[in-house]
């Protein structure tokens, strides 16, 4: 419920600003009540939608990842990995093909989330901790990465294949995920705790809710900020890039801190509560 609350207050905050502010910048102004319908949140965020998604359906996977030998286990995972990674990636290598597309076999980024979090089950309940060699993993990393590069380096030099680069960046791709999945497995090994970082990481959803706002997202990377001018030099383009990027996270960072961790935290935490107590009621079991 605090992730919802904290989304729709973002959003609604932002949008209002913009309507009383600067206008331009909303788009369809006129069917304004539209962008708040059907959910009271006038801008889409896939990655809160697919995470709330994700947290409905834990107690399902819990009582799975509880009940189910680590074989089982494994065999859901190669198979959701098979229809929601590879599957999905072929469609898009090959979207010439007519009729056939990921979603026939349940993917979309919600259901990928459930891939995910069986993945971290299952390196939990296997307790792998011991098992890992930071130096493998790291290994990995460099040649999942090298893969990366080289095949984005290999297609860009053909104007006819140079719609597959783009395969790179999608959600489901293979590569990503097993890149993902040693990057993980290296923190195992860390033990690291830092009271600076750990404040700032509390931020982390509100940069999120900033920048990936649909009406902020073009203000930020087409209005205030302009990289065509260094497109002919790849290390300048890199360094502003970093530069404009560092930017917006620091500033994103101290608007979260001052709107959402002080001047809306009581009334955030206590409509989070009242809403978790009238859910609690309506689910109550019977008896109880």
């Amino acid at each position: 419920m605090n992730l919802a609350i904290t989304t729709v207050i973002y959003s609604l905050s932002i949008f209002s600003l913009l309507m009383f502010f600067a206008p331009e910048y909303i788009w369809n102004k006129e069917n304004w009540f539209q962008a708040l319908l059907p959910f009271p949140s006038p801008t889409g965020y896939w990655f809160v939608d697919s995470y709330l998604f994700m947290l409905l359906m834990m107690p399902i996977l819990n009582l799975c990842l509880k009940n189910f030998s680590l074989t089982k286990i494994r065999y859901i995972i190669t198979l959701l990995f098979i229809l929601w990674s590879l599957f999905p990636t072929f469609t898009t290598l090959f979207n010439y093909k007519l009729d056939f597309d990921g979603g026939n076999f349940g993917y979309s980024s919600g259901t990928y989330f459930l891939l995910i979090y069986i993945i971290g089950g299952y390196l939990r309940k296997k307790g792998i901790i011991s098992e890992i060699s930071l130096s493998k993993e790291i290994f990995k990393i460099i040649f999942l990465v090298s893969i990366s590069v080289m095949y984005v380096i290999v297609f860009t030099r053909s104007t006819t294949l140079f719609s597959f680069t783009s395969i790179m960046a999608y959600l489901f791709n293979p590569v990503s995920l097993l890149l993902a999945i040693s990057i993980f497995k290296c923190f195992f090994k860390f033990d690291f705790h830092n009271n600076f970082i750990n404040y700032l990481s509390g931020s982390m959803f509100g940069v999120y809710l900033l920048h990936e706002n649909s009406f902020i997202r073009p203000i930020i990377w087409q209005k205030l900020s302009d990289s065509s001018q260094y497109s002919n030099n790849a290390l300048e383009y890199l360094m502003y890039g970093l530069q404009i990027s560092l930017l917006v996270f620091v500033a994103c960072i101290a608007i979260d801190i001052l709107f959402r961790r002080i001047l809306l935290l009581w009334p955030i935490t206590k409509l989070t509560e009242a809403v978790s107590r009238i859910l609690a009621r309506i689910t109550k079991k019977e008896g109880t």
